[in-house]
């Protein structure tokens, strides 16, 4: 049934029910989230955050587990010859048809045409995290490609360190030094779909809250290294997306830092 929940409402605290609370209304929230015996996410699958469009794996991946005559059943004939005997790839929508074991399901590579394959299973590594962080502090995403601000001679070594741990291509702007552009069709959906395309609606991974607080301190120290100052007794930043302040706050929770939404 229906809760109480103390509120303040237009300077007063009021006790209301939870369908009457309205977006003006200010909630309480802890002064700390304390996570104990936290089992912290290491990998996530490429494949839950990107589209099927245009996006194919190869039957060499699933072969150990999937025959010919299920492929067949499961492709049709026509699609089964052009996979066995011209190499065609499978659309990763295909991927639910197959009773495919968790660890062959990370194991395989998925690619777009004229793109470089991805495996499915990324490691959320300090490299990984450190990038999304920077991208949401300093980067969007715009048609097949990420675009990343560095001009900051430090924040530009970072951002060129973590791209090259991870073996991602970038190339340097030449009309606009300190913009690097990723041109991997593939990296740029994972990342855009799960921390925001644009200034408006950035936000922090949804498994943000699975990290453990190493982790999840490699995306805030370089998310405030780009878009944000840091000072003695307080840490500010300023961002244009609700969202972002929200996870921001909760984030910032787990290390006892209080946070004001202006």
């Amino acid at each position: 049934g229906d809760h109480n929940f103390w509120i303040i409402r237009n300077g007063q605290f009021q006790l209301v029910k939870t369908d009457e609370i309205i977006n003006k209304d200010y909630l309480p929230i802890p002064r700390t989230i304390e996570v104990k015996n936290l089992k912290s996410l290491k990998s996530v699958q490429i494949i839950n955050y990107i589209t099927g469009v245009k996006t194919y794996f190869k039957y060499k991946d699933i072969k150990s587990e999937v025959n010919k005559d299920e492929l067949q059943k499961k492709l049709g004939y026509q699609k089964c010859y052009g996979v066995l005997n011209n190499n065609e790839g499978i659309n990763i929508d295909n991927l639910n048809k197959f009773n495919i074991s968790k660890v062959i399901m990370e194991s395989i590579n998925i690619y777009r045409k004229y793109g470089k394959s991805i495996k499915n299973r990324i490691e959320l590594d300090c490299n990984l995290l450190s990038l999304l962080g920077i991208y949401i502090a300093e980067g969007h995403s715009s048609y097949r490609y990420l675009l990343l601000s560095a001009h900051e001679k430090e924040f530009k070594k970072l951002l060129k360190q973590n791209l090259n741990n991870l073996d991602i291509k970038y190339k340097e702007r030449n009309f606009n030094k300190g913009d690097f552009q990723i041109s991997n069709s593939l990296l740029n959906d994972f990342i855009s779909n799960i921390c925001g395309k644009k200034s408006h609606n950035k936000q922090l991974p949804e498994w943000f809250m699975q990290l453990s607080n190493v982790q999840l301190s490699q995306i805030l120290n370089n998310y405030f290294s780009g878009d944000g100052t840091v000072t003695e007794n307080e840490i500010q930043a300023v961002t244009a997306s609700r969202k972002l302040a929200s996870d921001l706050s909760y984030a910032l929770l787990r290390y006892g830092i209080n946070v004001r939404i202006r």
